[in-house]
C-alpha cells in the first residue's frame, strides 16, 4: 500500500504453473476517492529462462485507476521471484510501490 496515497495498493497472485509455464499475475490500483492514478506498472519473473521480453515482462502505462499485467516464463524446477513495481502520481507528487514474492516450483 502507498504511504503517500492510502487508497492505492499493489495486488498479485503467487507465481504458479499454467500450461507448462510459470505465470505471475499482478497489478496496482487506486480507489476512486484517492487523489492519484497508477501511471506505470511492471510485472516480471526471475529467472526468465530465455523467455522473450514481451512474455517475461508485463507492463501497463498511462494515468489510470487500475493496471494489471502478467509475466510468463518457461517452467524449470526451482525458485522463482515475482516482482511488481508501480509508480503512482497525484496531488502529492510521485510515490513508488513494489512487492516481491518468492516461491519454489516443481514443473
Amino acid at each position: 500500500m502507498s504511504e503517500v496515497y492510502p487508497g492505492c495498493e499493489v495486488f498479485f497472485e503467487d507465481p504458479h504453473v499454467v500450461d507448462g509455464k510459470v505465470r505471475f499475475n499482478g497489478g496496482a490500483r487506486c480507489s476512486e476517492s484517492a487523489p492519484a492514478t497508477v501511471d506505470w506498472l511492471l510485472v516480471w519473473l526471475t529467472p526468465q529462462n530465455n523467455a522473450p521480453y514481451d512474455e517475461a515482462v508485463g507492463e501497463g502505462s498511462g494515468p489510470e485507476k487500475f493496471h494489471s499485467a502478467s509475466s510468463t516464463v518457461p517452467c524449470v524446477d526451482g525458485t522463482y521471484q515475482g516482482t511488481i513495481f508501480a509508480s503512482v502520481f497525484g496531488n502529492k507528487g510521485v510515490d513508488q510501490m513494489w512487492v516481491d514474492r518468492e516461491v519454489t516450483i516443481d514443473c
